[in-house]
């Protein structure tokens, strides 16, 4: 069937280009899935804590006494490490690796596949 599809795709040009992002998109998929974490630090970890919660950056900062800038400036070494661009991303990846307990991500980010292990 795969050849099929192929065989009936006629602009060939643009097969070699969409063939060439899927491969680009593949290896830095497993590039990031494999690559070793950076520590977040003492701070960090408690930003990342509270980012798995329903408060808003402002009501984290409030919580742990900090500056909203210094809460951003967390997320964004946290979402550097973890590799991620979201707070969604951030959660599920910390838990991933286990920077998070299940118990400390929200329901509606653990997959299906993910509960059925629990």
């Amino acid at each position: 069937m795969a050849r099929e599809e192929l065989d009936s795709f006629t602009d060939a040009g643009r097969l070699a280009e969409l063939a060439e992002r899927l491969g680009h998109a593949l290896s830095e998929a497993v590039t990031t899935a494999e690559r070793p974490i950076e520590s977040p630090t003492a701070s960090e970890l408690a930003v990342l804590r509270l980012l798995a919660t329903d408060l808003t950056r402002r009501q984290i900062a409030d919580e742990l006494f900090l500056s909203h800038n210094t809460v951003k400036t967390h997320s964004r070494n946290i979402y550097r490490k973890l590799g991620v661009s979201t707070r969604e991303e951030a959660i599920r990846r910390a838990a991933e690796v286990g920077l998070l307990s299940a118990r400390d991500v929200p329901p509606s980010l653990v997959s299906a596949a993910d509960r059925a292990d629990v």
